[in-house]
């Protein structure tokens, strides 16, 4: 299989005869207060503005003068434009993220970020929902094998006022990950607790799966299998289990490799591996370069 080669600054690149070179990840800019409260101005203030006037007319006061019905008029539509201009991105938005999951799945992340990045520049109105394509640029990154780019873009998102609560656990899991990925495992611990407190559980298997990265980071690849294993005995449904992917499935045969496991235990794993996605798993054999080496050992079965 082709070798998957980068430095600790810049992402992976195929290692492969003509392969094209790093592609690095924009990192656009936050909106700031002053940009969200403009934007708040400029959408609402002249339905509030109408809601006013409507109100003192009904005095008799004009406070527009002898434009006020006229004036009325236009104030109010442009309250109902702005509300069903919303409307229209919100949904616009939903695909636009369904399309970039789809994306990251097949491992095309230029269309992932592409998806993102027209989002990100329509949704600049809306700070909460930016901020949430802040953090999944910073996942799209991670991925590519960015790990630089992904901190500045988690950072970016997570320091937003505009994103809180349960908005939160997914970039600080993601966060946590690429702490992982860095070697920084003690900063890839408080990320993760401080997910798992606003976190749902639907992503209870992204905690483990995070805290099984954090422990390979610290060396103990006993205890990444005992989270592995545990993460998969989660429950999506009742009496249905977690389906475990083949990307897990070798990563879980490379720590109990590691750990000195039985053979026949490793075998297990490893056989539920093939086929792997060359790009998905890019940024692990980045950061643990010893797993490439296990995957070639064990002959799993890479695609393009």
């Amino acid at each position: 299989m082709g070798i998957l080669v980068a430095t600790m600054t810049s992402p992976y690149r195929d290692g492969t005869p003509g392969a094209l070179a790093p592609v690095m990840t924009p990192v656009p800019a936050a909106v700031s207060r002053a940009e969200y409260l403009a934007w708040r101005v400029a959408t609402w203030g002249p339905p509030a503005l109408g809601v006013y006037a409507a109100l003192a007319s009904t005095t008799g006061c004009r406070p527009l003068g002898q434009a006020t019905p006229i004036a009325l008029l236009v104030l109010i539509l442009w309250g109902v434009v702005v509300y069903g201009a919303a409307y229209l991105v919100r949904a616009r938005s939903h695909r636009a993220w369904r399309r970039t999951d789809e994306a990251l799945q097949a491992g095309d992340f230029d269309a992932a970020e592409g998806e993102l990045l027209r989002m990100y520049t329509l949704l600049r109105p809306w700070a909460g929902a930016h901020a949430g394509y802040l953090g999944k640029l910073g996942q799209v990154a991670m991925l590519r094998g960015d790990l630089d780019a992904a901190l500045r873009l988690l950072h970016q998102a997570l320091f937003s006022p505009w994103i809180r609560g349960p908005e939160r656990a997914g970039p600080l899991y993601t966060l946590s990950a690429v702490h992982a990925l860095r070697g920084d495992a003690a900063a890839g611990r408080r990320a993760l607790l401080e997910a798992d407190a606003v976190a749902p559980r639907s992503l209870a298997s992204v905690s483990g799966l995070i805290g099984a990265q954090l422990a390979i980071a610290e060396g103990d690849f006993e205890k990444a299998a005992a989270e592995l294993e545990a993460r998969s005995k989660l429950e999506v449904a009742p009496g249905e289990v977690l389906r475990t992917n083949p990307m897990i499935h070798a990563i879980w045969a490379y720590c109990l490799a590691r750990a000195g496991a039985p053979e026949d235990e490793v075998r297990q794993h490893v056989a539920s591996a093939s086929p792997l996605s060359r790009k998905m798993m890019g940024h692990y054999v980045r950061a643990w370069p010893d797993f490439g080496a296990f995957l070639i050992e064990q002959d799993v079965a890479v695609e393009a």
